[in-house]
């Protein structure tokens, strides 16, 4: 398996972990009605699972994006170096978004969209 296919493994064990942080940042979680619980939250356990959510949306173009790469031949380095980047900065993103820094949060969201479309591309039409 590759560097590139691992990343994907790697990026959803990311978005999982910004809602473990929202499920336990503050006592009192309701594992019995998870979903009332996670909307009730508020301040930096409401927005590590905003930052869960918004992690989720981004998956499937990640993932298809990955594949794409591999499929059309991108360097193996470049792809590899592109998927890690873009969990890199995902982590940020999720960072910012609990530390409220929206300016830092838009910024690696942003970038990662861009390493995104590359992978989508195959390396901007390589």
């Amino acid at each position: 398996m590759t560097i590139g296919y691992s990343s994907i493994l790697i990026y959803l064990l990311i978005s999982y972990a910004f809602v473990a942080y929202a499920k336990f940042a503050r006592a009192g979680y309701d594992n019995q009605q998870p979903r009332i619980y996670l909307n009730s939250l508020s301040g930096k356990a409401q927005r590590a699972h905003w930052a869960h959510q918004n992690s989720l949306e981004a998956m499937a173009p990640f993932c298809a994006g990955v594949i794409i790469a591999h499929l059309v031949g991108l360097n193996q380095v470049y792809l590899d170096t592109a998927a890690l980047t873009f969990c890199g900065l995902r982590l940020l993103y999720g960072y910012f978004y609990i530390q409220n820094l929206s300016k830092l949060r838009s910024l690696a969201w942003a970038l990662a969209l861009i390493l995104n479309i590359y992978l989508l591309s195959g390396g901007f039409w390589s």
